[in-house]
């Protein structure tokens, strides 16, 4: 699945009585979001990706979560395929991992109240996408059973998590310039802007926060901008005159 460089994620933490069966990682085939140590302390992380409007690949494409190692690197701490439970197509449920206390010296999970970093892998682009955990790409939704609670915006790991925390709707920004999503910086893009610099109508979702100088509008600058960035990946090709 090709996602470009929008990526929107519904993320549910849920008491596991409620919604999914516990799925241990052990029975999973992780591809890119392996390696991670299971201890007796967890919580559960439940949830929905689209991209683009489009759902990923059951079994294929997977989410992971990531804390601070102290060192300037990260440690992963849980991950999982979409789908891993086959009750819920289309969704995730895996348990994230708290620090073992039996190894003295070595962190190997979250500590209490540790802001936790999500990541999606798109296999079939071989892509990962980190998610700023700050508004607006961390947005709380309540749930409209009121049943969850609203959870901490950066995600934190909590001691004895049994409870649901609300929906947690996450995107990652695109590049600047990449007005359409595609991925690419590209003379769609420069079009684009001068449509709108002109006031022209544009058809389909026009990406703001790709806009280059950040100030969240779209002006002759930006389009300046790409077209150098199209100049200087598609140098010309010198001539030379039959002699």
């Amino acid at each position: 699945m090709k996602v470009g460089k929008l990526l929107v994620v519904s993320v549910i933490v849920w008491p596991s009585i409620l919604v999914f069966a516990a799925i241990s990682p052990c029975n999973e085939i992780l591809r890119h979001f392996a390696g991670f140590k299971t201890t007796p302390s967890w919580c559960q992380y439940a949830g929905k990706v689209s991209v683009h409007g489009m759902d990923p690949v059951d079994g294929e494409d997977e989410i992971g979560v990531f804390v601070s190692d102290g060192s300037g690197g990260e440690i992963l701490i849980g991950g999982c395929t979409m789908g891993n439970d086959h009750d819920f197509p289309g969704y995730y449920s895996m348990y994230v991992y708290a620090d073992d206390p039996t190894t003295i010296g070595v962190k190997d999970g979250a500590y209490h109240d540790e802001g936790l970093i999500f990541k999606f892998w798109d296999r079939s682009e071989d892509q990962e996408y980190a998610i700023p955990s700050v508004h607006p790409y961390m947005v709380y939704v309540p749930d409209a059973d009121g049943y969850l609670i609203q959870p901490h915006v950066p995600p934190i790991w909590e001691n004895g998590t049994i409870q649901g925390l609300g929906l947690l709707n996450l995107s990652a920004p695109v590049s600047p310039g990449d007005f359409d999503g595609s991925g690419e910086v590209d003379l769609v893009d420069a079009i684009l802007a001068l449509q709108i610099l002109t006031k022209t109508r544009v058809n389909g979702r026009i990406h703001l926060d790709a806009d280059v100088n950040g100030d969240g509008w779209i002006g002759l600058a930006d389009a300046i901008h790409i077209l150098q960035i199209v100049v200087n990946s598609n140098p010309p090709v010198a001539s030379h005159d039959a002699r």
